[in-house]
């Protein structure tokens, strides 16, 4: 085991349009549902996820400071109609109810109004393909969007490391896929405090020396940050970090 032991995972996903009880349509909109009283993912042919921009400021792994994601997302409807539509949004972890999220002082904004919230349980197979988790509760809230309205959605909550030998942080982009057409422009960035960046760039064989991963491959440096650029983007896959101290 590494002389360092982390929190276990807390990490971003992208948010979804889902199915809640009710049973209701929305206008030219997806439909919305239930399903043994749990949600589950749906795509939209009339409401595009256009940008995000999503900025994860980790925490020193040693377990000093607090990790905190910003996010940004413009959605646009393609309608010449309102669209009404419930999303949720998680971050992954083994504490995964109402209390969680508000002790990560989790929040939604839209129109500059912070967004009232529910939970509800996500234990239904339909989300395997787009998360790598079950039975969790997720916060859920309702959106109106006009006519060929672009709106800018921002969440922020508190997040951690992972693991005890390694450590590792994933942002879920996979379900963002399930937004009409593609997205025009995405930044996912991840930044480091300044030791462990430090670390990222000694030399194997320093005691010091941290190993980097980082998936998909194509990101580049910018100071202490991991930046991935996307354009006309469908993600197919999640977006991750993993370090591991050198063993001696």
């Amino acid at each position: 085991m590494s002389r360092f032991r982390m929190a276990r995972v807390l990490s971003g996903l992208a948010c979804l349009v889902l199915a809640l009880p009710g049973g209701k349509a929305t206008a030219n909109g997806p439909r919305i549902g239930f399903s043994a009283g749990t949600i589950f993912p749906m795509a939209s042919d009339s409401v595009q996820l256009a940008k995000e921009t999503v900025v994860v400021k980790l925490s020193d792994p040693r377990g000093m400071g607090e990790g905190r994601v910003a996010c940004k997302y413009y959605l646009r409807n393609l309608a010449n109609s309102t669209q009404v539509l419930s999303m949720a949004f998680s971050v992954h972890g083994y504490l995964d109810d109402s209390t969680t999220y508000r002790h990560l002082d989790f929040s939604v904004t839209a129109h500059g109004q912070e967004l009232p919230v529910r939970f509800f349980k996500t234990d239904d197979p339909r989300w395997a393909p787009f998360v790598d988790w079950s039975g969790n509760t997720l916060p859920v809230w309702d959106l109106s969007l006009a006519p060929r309205e672009l709106l800018q959605l921002e969440i922020r909550y508190q997040v951690f490391w992972a693991g005890d030998d390694e450590w590792n942080f994933k942002y879920n982009a996979r379900p963002a896929a399930l937004w009409a057409g593609k997205i025009e422009d995405a930044q996912v960035s991840f930044e480091f405090d300044m030791h462990t960046a430090q670390d990222i760039r000694r030399r194997p064989g320093d005691p010091k020396h941290v190993e980097f991963a980082a998936h998909p491959d194509q990101y580049r440096w910018s100071g202490n940050r991991v930046i991935w650029e996307f354009q006309m983007w469908e993600p197919t896959d999640d977006v991750s970090v993993i370090l591991k101290p050198e063993e001696h």
